[in-house]
C-alpha cells in the first residue's frame, strides 16, 4: 500500500513539475499501467481486499478467478464495451470466462442465461452466474459467483466491484443461478 502511495504522489508532483515548467506531457495511461502493476503483483494487498468481503482465502479454488477479477475492479461501466475504459456485465463475465475458463460466451446476459444449467442458490460455486431483472421482465444483468453469497460483476454506478446476493437491492432482483455446462463440478 505504501509503494502506491508513494506511486500516486510521484505521479502527482511530475504532473505539476509539467504545468509549472511546459514540459512535454505525461502519459498518464503508461502511469496507471505502472501502478496497476504494482497493486495486481501486491499479493498482500489483494488478499486482503478480498478478505474485507468475507472471501475465505484458505476456501479459492480457483485462484485465477480471483486475479482476473481483481485486475478490473474499478473499470466503469460502458454500455456494449468490453474494455478497461469501460465494460458492460455480460462484457465483464466474457472476459473472465474466457482468461480464466478458456470458454468463449457470447451474446448479452438474455443470450447467456438459457445455455447454463439451472441451480439452486444454495449449490453455486467458484465461477457460476448469476442473472437479475432489474426492474424488468427480462433477465438485464448477469455477474460471476465467488464464494459466500459474494459475486464479481459491473454496476452502472461503481463499474466492476464485489457485491452480495444478500444485499437489499440485488436479493430484490435476482432471478436465477446457472452454471455453464463445461464447468458443471
Amino acid at each position: 500500500m505504501r509503494r502506491i502511495i508513494l506511486l500516486f504522489f510521484s505521479a502527482l508532483s511530475l504532473g505539476v513539475s509539467n504545468l509549472l515548467f511546459a514540459q512535454t506531457p505525461i502519459d498518464y495511461s503508461a502511469l496507471t499501467a505502472e501502478v496497476n502493476k504494482v497493486v495486481e503483483s501486491d499479493s498482500v494487498y489483494k488478499s486482503s481486499y478480498f478478505a474485507s468481503y468475507g472471501i475465505d482465502l484458505e476456501k479459492i479454488q480457483t485462484p485465477n478467478l480471483y486475479n482476473e477479477s481483481f485486475k478490473w475492479l474499478t473499470t466503469p461501466h460502458k454500455s456494449s464495451s468490453s474494455g478497461k475504459f469501460g465494460i458492460d456485465c455480460s462484457g465483464f463475465a466474457k472476459i473472465i470466462y474466457d482468461k480464466v475458463y478458456s470458454v468463449k460466451l457470447e451474446g448479452g446476459s438474455r443470450d447467456i442465461f438459457p445455455k447454463t444449467a439451472r441451480i439452486a442458490p444454495s449449490d453455486l460455486k467458484e465461477g457460476d452466474l448469476v442473472f437479475f431483472k432489474v426492474r424488468s421482465e427480462s433477465i438485464t444483468h448477469v455477474g460471476v459467483f465467488l464464494q459466500k453469497r459474494m459475486f464479481v460483476h459491473t454496476s452502472t454506478s461503481s463499474g466492476v466491484m464485489l457485491s452480495s446476493l444478500d444485499d437489499n437491492y440485488w436479493s430484490k432482483y435476482f432471478f436465477a443461478a446457472g452454471r455453464w455446462p463445461e464447468l458443471n463440478k
